[in-house]
């Protein structure tokens, strides 16, 4: 084997081994001391002006996190607790927020479009189910086609008097 060819070799086997020993990019970001991963627990952490779009806080606990100037579009926030976070200048487009927490969130220009509202509870307790999806036990996407019609004719009623009974005419 050639001098250019162990080399390569051993600049592959270097990567290898980095990519297997934390080198690689599947590492969980951490800002401020909060791992961003799903269930997360950061309450009260300062997570402002981060770029955390498209992040996984599925079920994390922000309960009075600081997310302002925070991009978190694409992130999927569901079940995730919001209660008590300030958001000035956040960016939830696209987010997932399905049964996420907002109960007394501060929100000030937050850019919410596209995003999945459902199940969500507002700042002030009540529930947001907006934009929740259609389910199949909701929603019949079966199209029914008619394809032969059958005409029938009726036969008239016949009526048999006994004797002392009338005919009344309905009023109209």
């Amino acid at each position: 084997m050639g001098a250019r060819a162990r080399a390569g070799l051993l600049a592959l086997v270097a990567a290898l081994l980095l990519a297997g020993c934390g080198g690689g990019s599947n590492d969980a970001q951490t800002v401020n001391g909060c791992t961003i991963e799903s269930e997360a627990s950061c309450p009260n952490a300062d997570l402002s002006n981060t770029d955390l779009s498209g992040a996984d806080l599925s079920r994390a606990d922000l309960s009075g996190a600081t997310l302002d100037g925070t991009n978190l579009s694409d992130a999927d926030l569901s079940e995730a607790n919001l209660s008590s976070a300030h958001m000035d200048g956040t960016d939830l487009s696209g987010a997932d927020l399905t049964s996420t927490n907002l109960t007394d969130a501060t929100l000030a220009d937050v850019n919410l479009d596209g995003a999945t509202l459902c199940g969500t509870t507002r700042t002030d307790g009540t529930i947001d189910d907006s934009s929740c999806p259609a389910s199949p036990e909701t929603t019949n996407t079966e199209t029914t086609e008619t394809t032969e019609t059958t005409t029938t004719e009726a036969t008239p009623a016949q009526v048999t008097l006994r004797p002392g009974e009338h005919v009344l005419s309905p009023a109209f």
